[in-house]
């Protein structure tokens, strides 16, 4: 096992003793790129009227807040693109909360059906770029990219995850939240 890019550029092993762990006898590397996945199952996610989100999302992705995908309602993400990264534990567990929060707002509402509305998931990505201007991580092809060197139509890079600070995310997903999630077609 080696680093052949810069530091930082793709996921930094964080644990003590990462690369001695592929030195322990119990421990069998395999080189991916000699002996690559053969096959795997495949999953399409069909929205509304059957459009794929694969379709959906042919030229990068597009959501509002991580969470939401225009055509996919009552469907929400937990890690998806475009939302907080950082500590994935702590994503997670934030964005589970976020979630449970919305799903119990919508019981407690009566409301039975919720989307995100087009020009949310138009100045979404917007945002997220603009917080992915300028970052080294975006000039390295890896699977935080969007690039899948095993897959012809994974090679073009995208910004698959909101690189803004994470406390800028929370506060505005919890501003979303203070407005009852009005910023969301409830019904």
């Amino acid at each position: 096992m080696s680093l052949r890019q810069r530091f930082g550029t793709k996921r930094v092993p964080l644990e003590s003793g990462y690369f001695e762990a592929g030195n322990q006898p119990n421990v069998r590397l395999v080189d991916v790129k000699s002996n690559p996945v053969e096959s795997f199952t495949a999953i399409d996610f069909q929205g509304v009227n059957g459009v794929k989100l694969a379709d959906r999302w042919a030229e990068g992705p597009r959501t509002f807040l991580g969470l939401f995908v225009e055509g996919f309602p009552n469907r929400m993400m937990v890690m998806g693109r475009h939302q907080m990264f950082g500590n994935i534990p702590r994503s997670i567990e934030y964005a589970v909360g976020w979630v449970s929060r919305f799903i119990e707002f919508c019981r407690d509402s009566g409301i039975t059906f919720a989307e995100t509305p087009h020009q949310r998931v138009l100045d979404w990505p917007e945002h997220v770029h603009t917080c992915a201007d300028g970052l080294l991580a975006n000039d390295v092809d890896s699977w935080m990219t969007g690039v899948n060197k095993n897959l012809a139509h994974k090679q073009k890079r995208i910004i698959a995850r909101y690189q803004g600070p994470a406390p800028g995310y929370r506060k505005l997903a919890e501003e979303v939240a203070m407005r009852e999630f009005g910023d969301l077609k409830l019904v």
